[in-house]
């Protein structure tokens, strides 16, 4: 019996922080936004940092609390920052010193500088530090990354002067490298804006014959981007779009699109569409299906969600991007796993996309047990007790010394060894039974259900004498529906059979300790099979000499 699930991963957009989950753009309002320009520059502590025009012309830093939108602040005034002009700003901190890279405009010049300011974290002491590599001409839009070694800004400092690139300079042991232009990203229009996200993949703002759009481009190795792709609409519109940056995989940026309060205002999007996590079952013939509980736990184990699946064929989930999750299938009713599967959710900036793994899942509820190695000629299994009485019926001349009784073997010690693995066996195939029963009793089986036990014995080929017979005495069971009269010739097919009826025979003694009578008989339908010769290519005897013992749960009969 085979359930088979198949998973479908939905793709929808995902949100954190308290910006509202949309498939559009969110245009923040008053008081981020005002009827002046509004450009993000980074972010630390959870909180953003917004460069903000004023109607002076000049510009000041304000703090926006993630969390709560409403918290505004000044930012923290740098008075290096204000005494040239500053513009665009980053941030990066060592422990030791926090330090501000910024554009802005030295007293001699009217083109664009860019400025480190270093701030001493115990003393607060300011050391204004301009890039080493200024041109003379432009320079603006700095970013520089989490580790202080990558620093990405807009230039001019081509020859010909015309356009505006996206150079990189690297920090090595404390000195920066003399810029280069970042070749496949650049193009003869105008980048400028750069970021990077925290996986590397840079993000900036081209302008494409009338506006500006941004741009992304993942990271292919060291210092490296790909062919830069620009982000699809409603990102971008026939207005400008620049200054991205990113904040769990939320795109925040500024646009002059007719919405705006005036002028560029911020806006958010979410890059990672969420996951939508549906799980379909067909039609399943497994019982306990009902009782199934799929959870959904991180990589800590701790539980995300969990639904029943009751009677329903679709249970969905709603998962975050870019997270490892752990998906199990636990039945409450037999406490195990029937599924298992580890999944990483991806973050995508496109369309809406449905994945689909279609898996199939072993729930079979037929299982078949061998239990072998029986004393030639005899039906009863090798256990301890029994291995004993036949051995005294050798000892006491009772059998093996006329013509009907010498085709069972002699155990001696031959077989000693053998009674340990024999019980522990008929143990396993009871304590699976029970299993059964125990769900049974708690009524996570259908009443309507039955337990089918189905016994066959198998002999090995040698022949049997035509004189020999059933020794021992007469068997009338009506529950195992099994009748055979003393003195009735034996053969193979007859010694096979005797072997699966006191196999059953032992394994419901064994119930009837840990179960009432009338569960017993309510729930077990018992089968005894004559088998004959075991038609197994095996060459030893003594395992063809053996008992299947097969369990399933099937409808009453």
């Amino acid at each position: 019996m085979m359930r088979k699930i198949t998973l479908f991963v939905l793709l929808i957009f995902a949100n954190f922080y308290s910006f509202v989950f949309s498939n559009e753009v969110q245009h923040l309002k008053s008081p981020i936004n005002t009827n002046q320009d509004e450009f993000p520059c980074f972010v630390v502590n959870n909180k953003i940092i917004i460069l903000q025009k004023t109607s002076t012309g000049g510009s000041r830093l304000i703090r926006v609390d993630l969390n709560n939108l409403n918290i505004i602040e000044p930012y923290s005034t740098l008075k290096a920052y204000k005494n040239y002009s500053g513009s665009f700003v980053t941030y990066f901190s060592d422990s030791t010193y926090d330090y501000y890279y910024f554009s802005g405009k030295s007293k001699r010049k009217f083109d664009s500088d860019i400025f480190i300011l270093k701030i001493d974290n115990k003393t607060g002491r300011e050391e204004l530090i301009p890039f080493p590599f200024n041109s003379g001409k432009f320079e603006s839009h700095p970013y520089i990354s989490n580790d202080g070694k990558i620093l990405l800004f807009s230039t001019d400092m081509k020859e010909n002067g015309k356009e505006t690139d996206i150079a990189i300079s690297i920090n090595e042991n404390g000195i920066w490298s003399s810029p280069k232009i970042l070749e496949n990203v650049n193009t003869p229009a105008n980048e400028i804006t750069p970021f990077l996200d925290h996986e590397g993949n840079l993000y900036f703002a081209r302008y494409d014959t009338n506006n500006y759009n941004i741009y992304k481009a993942e990271l292919i190795e060291k210092w490296k981007w790909g062919t830069p792709r620009r982000l699809p609409y409603p990102i971008n519109t026939e207005r400008n779009e620049i200054a991205p940056i990113i904040v769990d995989d939320k795109l925040i940026f500024a646009s002059d699109r007719p919405e705006t309060s005036g002028g560029f205002d911020i806006f958010t999007y979410d890059l990672c569409l969420p996951v939508f996590l549906e799980l379909n079952f067909t039609q399943s013939t497994n019982i306990f299906s009902s009782f199934d509980k799929i959870i959904i736990s991180d990589t800590l184990n701790n539980i995300i969600d969990e639904k029943f699946l009751g009677t329903n064929n679709v249970v969905v989930f709603k998962l975050k991007p870019k997270k490892v999750y752990n998906i199990k299938i636990f039945n409450e009713c037999s406490g195990q796993n029937s599924y298992q599967k580890t999944v990483q959710t991806p973050c995508l900036d496109t369309s809406v996309v449905k994945f689909k793994i279609a898996l199939n899942i072993t729930n079979n509820l037929t299982e078949e047990i061998n239990l072998p190695f029986f004393v030639g000629g005899y039906y009863k299994p090798i256990t301890s007790q029994n291995l004993k009485q036949l051995k005294t019926l050798f000892d006491y001349n009772l059998i093996g010394i006329d013509d009907s009784t010498n085709f069972v073997e002699n155990p001696k010690d031959k077989y000693d060894s053998l009674v340990p693995h024999i019980e522990e066996s008929i143990n396993k195939i009871v304590a699976k039974i029970s299993q059964y029963i125990s769900l049974f009793e708690k009524g996570c089986i259908d009443s309507k259900k039955r337990l089918k036990i189905q016994i066959t014995g198998f002999a090995d080929p040698r022949k049997i004498s035509p004189t020999a017979k059933y020794f021992e005495e007469t068997i009338k069971d009506e529950k195992f529906n099994t009748f055979v009269e003393r003195g009735i010739q034996m053969d193979n097919l007859l010694l096979s059979k005797l072997r699966a009826y006191h196999t059953g025979k032992i394994i419901l003694e064994l119930l009837k300790k840990e179960f009432n009578p009338q569960t017993l008989n309510n729930f077990i339908e018992w089968e005894i099979i004559g088998g004959g010769i075991a038609n197994d290519i095996e060459e030893d005897y003594l395992v063809l000499r053996k008992v299947k013992v097969k369990i399933e749960i099937s409808d009453s009969n």
